[in-house]
């Protein structure tokens, strides 16, 4: 498995589709947005931004959460991110959670190292108690 980069994501919304672009060596966190108008059969699949896509909100995540106001076709969304344990970024609306988890991929991998390094510790502590 090669290392990887830029995470990338597709969203549905009413009015078009959210592409979520993360890159790990920076932490930059891009969301563009896709007009329903761009539907096209070869286009629709894209995870890569083309040039119809607009930048909708970049961030950078050095001090580990982002809250982020965003306005798509005049649709009001609050984007909030955070990666200080685990993973987790989602978009409201009004109250109203809309996507629960915009990059999932990068959510199970923060699962997973957490629990290894959970492991690892609960088998040192199991090691010292078993030593004494």
């Amino acid at each position: 498995m090669a290392l990887e980069r830029f995470q990338r994501a597709k969203h549905g919304l009413e009015v078009g589709e959210l592409l979520v672009v993360y890159d790990r060596w920076t932490t930059k966190l891009s969301v563009y947005y896709r007009d329903a108008s761009y539907s096209g059969a070869t286009y629709a699949g894209l995870l890569e931004i083309a040039e119809g896509d607009k930048l909708v909100s970049q961030a950078y995540m050095f001090w580990g959460f982002c809250s982020r106001r965003l306005k798509i076709n005049e649709h009001e969304y609050l984007l909030k991110v955070y990666w200080l344990v685990l993973w987790g970024s989602q978009l409201v609306q009004q109250d109203r959670l809309v996507i629960t988890e915009l990059l999932p991929r990068r959510r199970a991998k923060s699962k997973a190292i957490l629990i290894y390094l959970l492991g690892l510790m609960l088998a040192r502590v199991g090691y010292v108690f078993y030593a004494i």
